[in-house]
């Protein structure tokens, strides 16, 4: 979403299942109107179902639905040349600063800008909230393939996501209308 002054927003969530247990993530970030990061949001929340007598009587269906089993919040603000981070879990919270330099970047900014620009962003220095650390990727968004998608063969943007060694990683597939339609994390 684009704000009047310009800034904006990008956020994406997902969610997968191993076993009875459930992976639930959202992750946003903020940029100013000249596309720089300046916040990034991040919550991974891992729930299994509740057992019968874990159910609260009278409860909505939703509410007895799952267990928080864990959780984490990691929150990073652009403060000039720092980065500050806020790191919430089950054992508390804690705050520290990474230096933080005008090309630097967050991997879900850098994957949309790349997307949608169809462009390469990186490599750069980027904090991926996942395992809370500066690291450095690029995300290239000038590829394209061939898929059948309800039946028809269309074309699609891959994004592809690749680390300071040059391995790649993530994938991303987006048909015309920007819509992703596969997304590979950590392998297919």
């Amino acid at each position: 979403s684009v704000a009047d002054d310009g800034t904006f927003s990008v956020n994406e969530e997902y969610e997968f299942q191993n076993g009875a247990r459930r992976y639930k993530v959202t992750n946003i970030v903020t940029a100013d109107a000249d596309g720089r990061g300046r916040t990034s949001y991040y919550r991974e929340r891992i729930s299994v179902p509740r057992t019968a007598g874990q159910m609260l009587p009278g409860g909505d269906a939703m509410a007895n639905a799952d267990r928080i089993e864990n959780e984490r919040i990691v929150e990073a603000t652009v403060d000039g040349e720092s980065l500050r981070v806020m790191h919430l879990d089950g054992d508390g919270r804690s705050e520290r600063e990474l230096p933080w330099s005008g090309e630097a970047c967050f991997p879900l900014l850098a994957r949309t800008v790349a997307r949608r620009s169809g462009s390469v962003v990186g490599p750069v220095a980027m904090f991926d909230p996942a395992i809370e650390q500066l690291v450095v990727r690029s995300f290239d968004g000038t590829g394209a393939r061939q898929m059948v998608l309800d039946g028809e063969k269309q074309r699609v943007v891959e994004v592809v996501e690749t680390g300071a060694n040059g391995t790649r990683g993530n994938r991303e597939w987006v048909d015309a209308e920007l819509r992703t339609v596969r997304r590979e994390l950590a392998g297919p």
